[in-house]
């Protein structure tokens, strides 16, 4: 029967003269134009860098944070309160460093990264109870809302606020 070829012999013509990607040619073009998209399609995606109008669990107004790109990661800093809250209020709850500073310019998020279409692998802390939360920060489709999912552990125990772009 003759002696089969080596596995790399085989594929040494393919290699060598090129014919591989000439008789795959429109496979090629595929892959590199759903690739292409893929990264225009991540690039379009509505970004976080803004600022957010700020709401409790139960739907109530507690503020502004502007969350921005420092570096590699994204933080959140609270820029303004409510009307009525006055500017000197302390975070008297937060923990170590962080306890009793001034609520304006606190940086309650921290360490965040884009992954995919959410924003992951940070944390975030309440300023009115003080807890530190894991947290996954995903944008609507449009842009003009941002899921917070804060968690310890697994994101199943957690909780989520939704807060509102601000378009001033």
């Amino acid at each position: 029967m003759g002696n089969p070829q080596p596995a790399y012999r085989q594929w040494a013509p393919c290699i060598a003269g090129g014919q591989c990607v000439k008789r795959n040619a429109p496979l090629v073009a595929m892959l590199f134009a759903s690739l292409l998209a893929l990264g225009t399609a991540a690039a379009d995606a509505p970004g976080i860098q803004a600022l957010w109008a700020t709401f409790d669990d139960q739907g109530k107004p507690t503020g502004y944070v502007r969350i921005s790109l420092h570096g590699e990661e994204y933080v959140g800093v609270v820029e303004r309160g409510l009307p009525g809250d006055t500017k000197d209020r302390r975070c008297e709850a937060c923990p170590g460093s962080m306890r009793d500073k001034n609520l304006l310019g606190l940086k309650i998020l921290s360490g965040v990264h884009r992954h995919g279409e959410s924003y992951i692998g940070g944390h975030i802390v309440d300023p009115f109870n003080g807890k530190e939360y894991r947290v996954r920060l995903t944008p609507s489709a449009d842009g003009t809302r941002l899921t917070v999912r804060g968690f310890i552990g697994l994101e199943i125990f957690g909780r989520t606020q939704t807060w509102v772009r601000e378009m001033k």
